[in-house]
């Protein structure tokens, strides 16, 4: 059995979606590997505390059952998935497993459920669209993620909140959104009304400040650059501004991260991994077709 936690950002298959199925004008969700949710089955049968799907999951013949599931599948998913917060939590369980628990509960709800099932499969509705995840925008997430945690020393909530925000502004895709979990409270409005920065105002600055090909800076000490370098600073002037006025650290890191390798003017922003005290570097450099 798995479970999964609003910051588990792995667990593919806690995309929630609708289904087809309804028992008794109850609709029964159902997730991306087509197991269906046994609380929505339990309110259905008349929400009873004794037949509540935790208690269910704890029967030897249910663990039993769901390990032979496991072993006769071709795709070897697992049949039990329990996901706790987010915006869909619940107990997800293989159809088989619904079948049971509805044994379970009584003959008759039982009966109930087959019928509902027989009822599905021969009025099939037209299957919703399944969002695309294009690969490099769940890369990212999990790259900008880790530049939280790690060089910021974010909460993993907050983290993954901030990765979430730069890869919809790059993909227009809501990664947290689509795998129902809770976002940290940002001033996402507050900076959603001033004037984007301008890259090529900010990589030539850098360029001036720490040189092209150079040996690369971590972000705090771009920082301490800025301080004392009046066109750098004018430069950084909205993105990466924080509430009290001065440039954010965790703000300049994920907008470096997010524009690494974009072409400015002949010159781009380039990860050069981290350094001895973890803190991620940075470098300035010239795209090769470019003279020097």
């Amino acid at each position: 059995m798995k479970t999964a936690t609003p910051n588990d950002t792995t667990c593919a298959n806690s995309f929630t979606t609708g289904s087809a199925l309804t028992i008794l004008s109850t609709g029964i969700r159902q997730d991306a590997a087509g197991r269906y949710c046994l609380n929505d089955c339990h309110r259905a049968a008349g929400g009873d505390k004794a037949k509540q799907p935790a208690n269910f999951l704890r029967l030897d013949t249910t663990q039993a059952l769901a390990l032979e599931i496991y072993h006769s599948s071709d795709v070897r998913s697992d049949p039990i998935e329990v996901l706790n917060g987010g915006t869909n939590p619940g107990t997800y369980v293989a159809r088989e497993l619904v079948y049971a628990y509805a044994m379970w509960i009584s003959p008759s709800f039982h009966l109930t459920v087959i019928r509902a099932f027989d009822a599905m499969v021969q009025n099939p509705t037209p299957a919703r669209p399944t969002p695309t995840l294009p690969p490099e925008a769940f890369a990212l997430y999990r790259e900008l993620t880790d530049l939280g945690m790690s060089a910021h020393a974010m909460t993993r909530k907050r983290a993954v909140t901030f990765a979430n925000e730069a890869v919809h502004e790059k993909y227009g895709v809501d990664i947290m959104g689509l795998m129902g979990l809770p976002k940290a409270r940002l001033s996402a409005p507050a900076r959603a009304t001033r004037p984007a920065t301008n890259l090529s105002e900010v990589v030539a600055a850098l360029a001036c400040a720490i040189g092209v090909g150079k040996f690369p800076r971590s972000t705090s000490q771009i920082i301490e650059l800025a301080l004392v370098d009046p066109d750098l600073a004018a430069a950084f002037k909205h993105e990466v501004i924080g509430p009290v006025g001065t440039i954010c650290p965790r703000r300049l890191g994920f907008y470096l991260a997010r524009n690494a390798g974009k072409d400015a003017g002949g010159l781009f922003i380039t990860d050069c991994g981290l350094s001895r005290e973890k803190s991620r570097l940075w470098a300035i450099d010239r795209f090769a077709t470019e003279c020097l």
